[in-house]
């Protein structure tokens, strides 16, 4: 089972400040490396948000984690996919003539640190 999440900052912290953005995204990255292990993540074609992708789960793993991070129109998307036998868990590599970034493996704590400082723009 592969899990996707469409991780929306912008929308989901729209009140929060910039500093508290990179803590919360940060953050959440470090709780997927803990429970997922390995997983990749790219930045959105809208340059905004984040796409993260994780293999070998089981059911349970996959909706309770996609529960916890607010995918919720993607997983009644995904529903009304499998009954009509249609794939699930579609990411768009571009859109329009935005495209998305490349695809980055995090397996540890300093590659989600340099994907945090890349993503922000901040100099370290």
């Amino acid at each position: 089972m592969v899990l996707s999440i469409d991780f929306d900052i912008n929308k989901r912290l729209k009140h929060v400040d910039k500093y508290n953005k990179i803590f919360i995204t940060q953050k959440m990255l470090f709780n997927l490396l803990n429970v997922l292990g390995e997983y990749k993540v790219r930045v959105s074609s809208s340059q905004k948000n984040l796409h993260i992708i994780s293999e070998d789960l089981n059911d349970t793993d996959l909706w309770f984690l996609r529960e916890i991070y607010d995918d919720e129109m993607r997983i009644k998307a995904d529903l009304l996919r499998k009954k009509y036998g249609m794939m699930d868990n579609i990411l768009f590599s571009k859109k329009g003539d935005k495209k998305s970034g490349d695809w980055i493996t995090i397996k540890s704590e300093s590659d989600i640190i340099n994907f945090i400082l890349d993503f922000f723009n901040l100099q370290y």
